[in-house]
């Protein structure tokens, strides 16, 4: 004889609490009928129920089979994937006597149950737009396994944010949840929602919150995954610092500007937002003025003091400081600009403060100062040229270049250092002199060719840029030529000198050239060519040679002729005689010194060269 059961292994699987029956078959392999009595015997599966059978002894004959059931009782809090009991049947002849086991049957095992519930916790009555807004919920699961959990707010407006804190962490993705054994089935979650500022105060607003199953599988209680709230939409106000900016460095004399740009996150209107603006300076610099203003075109604001101002519910302005610093505010002066904002209310019902401080630097600084010497109110001698010395002096953070000009009458000229002052002026370079004060020293000489004998000399200093620049202007006068000789004009003059130069070198290529001995001649009353050479200032092209050249007496007229000296030659006439000695001096004369091998210096003509090169070579320029 043996048992077996009859059932299929598919349906060994239970449910928490279910009870099961399970049948066996008994066969009588031996050759007469026997009575048996029929038990099981079961171990592990702790709180199963196992039942023993409740029919009587089986009578069967030989070949014969009969079947006898049992009922199994899972518990209540088994667990998915427990296994039951094992379970043997055991059948006794009561003829004789003799005990049969069958197989061990051990195929029981729980099912698994998903079941996932929310509970609210705590929510808000109001929801307030610019800030976050916690609702807290308890997630459990009530099911015997583990499993995973998703929340979510399907019905929530898409301008919305919303975000998941799990044990102060935020958290995304499902939510594991243990059975009840390992005491992680229940956790407490927060959902933070920011709501759009555009959202109108007093709207109603109705939030629901999900709980769904991860994996697969199926809620035996999906009632109890669902949870809405209501809440309407608060009215809030709150100034926020949005942005600021500041230029962090700053030139003495010129401007410095700090702005900060502010917004009311909130939903209403906030009419009683207070700014104030405060700005100083380590160390003290007396003399910055300020300006204070609120938005692009703004009005000035005191600066110091608070103002009122308004801002729509999302509304942002800009807050500006523009400063003028003075030209002696020190470097290394820290500028200190601070902005206050004080609005809104926060849930306390105290207003928000917000402050900011943006600092400045002064670190460079472009600064020129000059000096140029007085010239005497008295008369001038006529041909000389007016001394004028000027001295500049700079104390920039930065190399300069700065340019010397001038303005006079016309037929004046201005020499510095031996160069003509042109249109262009005369350069001064000097390098930073924040520590060391640079100083250059010019030296001028002003020379009348013509024009008027009294007049206003303008000497101006600037930086090429021109943002520095200096200017003097004083009145010279000449004294009038008291020499009648010397009232031809300059064009005059200068086509005599000419005139005279050409004529003397037209006799030195005739002497060279024809190596023609002339004989000494007396000449009556003493003539003789005089040359006059004048000490004047520099000739330019526009105004002629300073110097005049003219004859003392009537020149004679000086004869050659190739005829033998016993040839008729007419009445007696005076002859001049012309050493080779005196043509190579007047030669000498009208050349001028030997140029330097760099040519001439800058700005020069050739007939200056010949009238003051000697005096440029001896340093006296």
């Amino acid at each position: 004889m043996e048992a077996t059961n009859t059932q299929s292994s598919d349906e060994w699987v239970v449910i928490a609490g279910e009870t099961k029956t399970i049948s066996f078959t008994i066969t009588n392999h031996a050759t007469r009928q026997d009575i048996f009595e029929m038990s099981v015997q079961s171990s592990g599966g702790m709180l199963w129920v196992v039942e023993q059978p409740t029919r009587p002894n089986a009578v069967i004959n030989s070949g014969a089979s009969t079947a006898f059931t049992i009922q199994v009782i899972a518990p209540n809090n088994a667990q998915a994937g427990d296994s039951g009991p094992s379970i043997t049947p055991i059948i006794t002849s009561t003829r004789s006597g003799m005990t049969f086991m069958g197989l061990e049957f051990n195929e029981l095992e729980v099912e698994a149950i998903d079941d996932i519930v929310l509970r609210l916790i705590d929510s808000p009555t109001k929801l307030t737009p610019g800030v976050a807004n916690k609702i807290t919920i308890e997630i459990e699961n009530d099911g015997n396994g583990p499993t995973q959990a998703v929340i979510d707010l399907p019905n929530l407006p898409e301008t919305w944010q919303w975000w998941v804190r799990v044990a102060d962490q935020n958290h995304t993705g499902p939510i594991d949840l243990s059975a009840s054994y390992d005491l992680q089935d229940i956790k407490v979650v927060e959902i933070w929602i920011l709501i759009s500022m555009t959202e109108s105060a007093g709207i109603l607003h109705s939030i629901e919150i999900t709980a769904s199953l991860f994996a697969d599988g199926i809620d035996i209680n999906p009632l109890d995954n669902i949870i809405e709230i209501n809440a309407i939409t608060a009215s809030h106000r709150q100034p926020q610092i949005t942005n600021y900016s500041s230029q962090g460095s700053a030139m003495a004399g010129s401007t410095a500007s700090a702005n900060l740009t502010i917004q009311n996150i909130g939903n209403a209107v906030d009419n009683q937002i207070s700014v104030r603006a405060i700005i100083s300076s380590s160390p003290p610099a007396p003399g910055i003025i300020s300006f204070f203003s609120v938005g692009a075109n703004g009005g000035a604001l005191p600066v110091g003091e608070w103002s009122v101002i308004t801002l729509k519910g999302g509304e942002e302005t800009t807050l500006n400081v523009d400063m003028i610093l003075p030209e002696g505010v020190s470097l290394n002066t820290r500028i200190i600009v601070r902005f206050e904002v004080i609005g809104g209310l926060d849930s306390e019902l105290f207003p928000y403060e917000l402050d900011y401080d943006a600092m400045i630097i002064v670190d460079s600084r472009r600064s020129m100062t000059a000096v140029s010497s007085p010239i005497s109110n008295e008369s001038n001698v006529y041909g000389v040229a007016v001394p004028l010395w000027i001295n500049v002096t700079s104390t920039s953070t930065m190399s300069e270049n700065y340019i010397i000009s001038s303005k006079v009458p016309e037929g004046w000229q201005v020499v510095c250092l031996g160069i003509l002052m042109n249109e262009s002026g005369y350069p001064v370079n000097t390098v930073a002199g924040h520590i060391d004060a640079q100083e250059k020293y010019v030296s001028c000489d002003i020379h009348r060719l013509s024009g008027v004998l009294e007049g206003q000399v303008e000497i101006i200093v600037s930086s090429q840029d021109g943002t520095l620049t200096w200017q003097d202007k004083q009145s010279i006068h000449f004294q009038e030529q008291i020499d009648g000789s010397f009232a031809l004009s300059t064009e005059l003059m200068v086509a005599g000198g000419l005139a005279i130069l050409v004529f003397i070198a037209l006799i030195a290529v005739l002497i060279k050239k024809r190596s023609v001995e002339v004989d000494e001649v007396e000449i009556e009353d003493e003539e003789k060519i005089v040359i006059q050479i004048s000490s004047g200032p520099p000739i330019s092209q526009a105004n002629g040679p300073p110097a005049t050249q003219q004859l003392a007496s009537p020149t004679p007229l000086i004869s050659h002729t190739d005829q033998p000296s016993n040839a008729p030659t007419g009445p007696p006439q005076n002859k001049v005689t012309v050493k080779q000695e005196e043509i190579q001096a007047v030669e000498q004369i009208s050349a001028g010194p030997p140029l330097p091998e760099s040519g001439l210096p800058v700005g020069w003509s050739m007939e200056q060269w010949n009238h003051y090169g000697q005096q440029y070579l001896d340093g006296n320029l």
